[in-house]
């Protein structure tokens, strides 16, 4: 696994009349590079989860990036409304 990356990213999600939000795809921009948009295909587990004293919604899902499929934790600040991609899982 890689270490933490927390990368700020644009995210189109939904809610749904419950008030559950489901991400659907996201826009990151590398460094050096133009932006990349990653159309997620799954969500394997979506957890809240407490890190640094804020609260946070977790989501462990799966997405074509670079013309292959990868795994990678989103996470959602409540407070701040913001995404960022965590980290790879693979």
């Amino acid at each position: 696994m890689m270490d933490a990356l927390n990368l700020p990213v644009e995210m189109i999600s939904v809610c749904s009349r419950e008030g559950d939000l489901r991400p659907i795809r996201f826009r990151l921009t590398p460094e050096e590079g133009d932006p990349v948009t990653v159309r997620l295909r799954g969500i394997d587990l979506v957890q809240a989860v407490r890190y640094v004293g804020q609260e946070a919604v977790r989501y462990l899902c799966r997405g074509e990036l670079g013309g292959r499929e990868r795994r990678f934790e989103l996470r959602y600040a409540l407070r701040t409304h913001r995404w960022v991609l965590h980290r790879f899982l693979d």
